[in-house]
């Protein structure tokens, strides 16, 4: 952390041999974080809160470095990073216990809880001000292990301020959407986003698989018509291993 200190400040790095270690370390984030380059990235991620294991869903691990390559677009302060962690934690734990979804709001920029709601019938619903200057990263559950419904999508247009959106399974797959540039598609209407996803509920006669690998398909293809960018990370079976 020091060398990397050094080789970023050059001639202005102050002595840093006997300076407290909190004191390093926002001087590192103050003046390394702030490169945009992924390697610097990984290395502020793995410096500072290594890549030991993150949480478990059933028999899958969540590890930090899964959820590292996720938001690696949004460059992210660690502690930033530190929240969003303990977000995709906290909303499998509430899942868990209740079978129902949780959603945790977070300052992309500052990481502050900007909303944290607790849904029902598996359903959460969530708002911000048009007004909140600020760009947000939302975080929620689906216990069904499914992937975005018609309502996420909807609400990741509406809510303009959001950069980024993950659902977190509880089988250990993420899916998550992603803005390049923050903007709402005003002809984007609820009724024509659950014409185009919520059809395939309509299906019958197809596996549950087969039905989530269908509707991964339709919202990828929805997603990228608008120059949004869907990623997945782990996998739809239970294995030992970390995704």
């Amino acid at each position: 952390m020091i060398d990397r200190l050094n080789e970023v400040l050059g001639s202005k790095a102050p002595s840093m041999t006997f300076m407290p270690e909190s004191q390093i370390r926002q001087l590192y984030e103050e003046h390394v974080v702030s490169d945009k380059t992924e390697i610097v990235y990984e290395e502020v991620v793995r410096s500072f809160f290594g890549v030991t294991k993150g949480f478990q869903c059933g028999d899958v691990l969540v590890t930090k470095e899964s959820l590292m390559k996720i938001y690696k677009p949004l460059n992210l302060k660690p502690k930033v990073f530190n929240e969003v962690l303990k977000a995709h934690d906290g909303v499998i734990e509430y899942g868990n216990l209740t079978k129902d979804e949780r959603v945790i709001v977070i300052d992309r920029d500052t990481g502050e809880i900007v909303a944290d709601e607790e849904g029902s019938n598996g359903t959460v619903n969530w708002d911000i001000d048009d007004f909140y200057k600020g760009e947000i990263i939302t975080v929620h559950n689906h216990s069904g292990s499914t992937p975005f419904s018609a309502q996420d999508l909807y609400s990741f247009n509406r809510i303009i301020q959001t950069r980024m959106m993950t659902v977190q399974c509880h089988n250990g797959v993420i899916y998550s959407a992603y803005k390049p540039i923050l903007h709402r598609y005003k002809d984007l209407t609820k009724e024509i986003v659950v014409k185009e996803l919520l059809v395939l509920g309509r299906q019958v006669g197809i596996s549950e698989k087969k039905g989530i690998e269908k509707k991964e398909a339709v919202v990828y293809e929805f997603l990228d018509e608008l120059g949004w960018k869907l990623r997945k990370e782990g996998r739809h079976e239970h294995s030992d291993s970390s995704i």
